[in-house]
């Protein structure tokens, strides 16, 4: 991860165009950007691994491009399972608790987001209390909607699976053969 340079100051009445912003007065996002930080990704980087610990523990929010959260399925395959747009906030399983990262997150393309750390995010909860709440309300919302989407595909899976099954006992049985053995 790295930042890059200068990024251009980020202005307030902008970020309420994005989903995780529009619910923040301009004065609230301006007391959010004086405790978080803007950082550019380059394709194909890392802000965490899955299975460990080493990030860093932060809520990031894309502000331009894309992050793709990988999950291993088995040894040798892995999947991209959920992709961050700008508006959108990730990282809050990590920052919520000490466990190792449940997925991969890498930077699809040259990607900014701002991210707030756990020590940023007290030391907020402290001076401003209200705007703590209100941010943390943010994101149980963004947590349930993806617990829905969830659910959903949980669903459509379990509908396939049963398909899949009925077809299954639908079909003839072989005769069992002695040859080969």
């Amino acid at each position: 991860m790295c930042p890059r340079g200068t990024l251009p100051r980020l202005r307030p009445d902008r970020l309420r165009q994005l989903a995780f912003f529009r619910e923040f007065a301009p004065q609230e996002i301006g007391r959010l950007l004086d405790v978080g930080v803007a950082r550019t990704y380059d394709d194909g980087e890392l802000l965490a691994t899955e299975g460990t610990r080493k990030q860093r523990r932060v809520l990031y929010v894309v502000l331009d491009g894309e992050l793709h959260y990988v999950k291993r399925i088995r040894a040798g395959c892995a999947r991209v399972v959920m992709v961050l747009r700008p508006g959108e906030v990730g990282g809050f399983l990590t920052f919520l608790n000490d466990d190792p990262s449940p997925v991969t997150v890498r930077s699809a393309g040259r990607t900014t987001v701002f991210e707030i750390g756990r020590r940023e995010m007290q030391a907020l909860g402290t001076a401003e209390a209200a705007l703590t709440v209100k941010l943390l309300r943010n994101l149980l919302g963004s947590t349930a909607r993806r617990l829905e989407t969830l659910l959903d595909r949980v669903a459509a899976t379990s509908a396939w699976a049963l398909d899949l099954e009925r077809h299954l006992r639908a079909l003839p049985h072989l005769p069992e053969t002695t040859e080969g053995r």
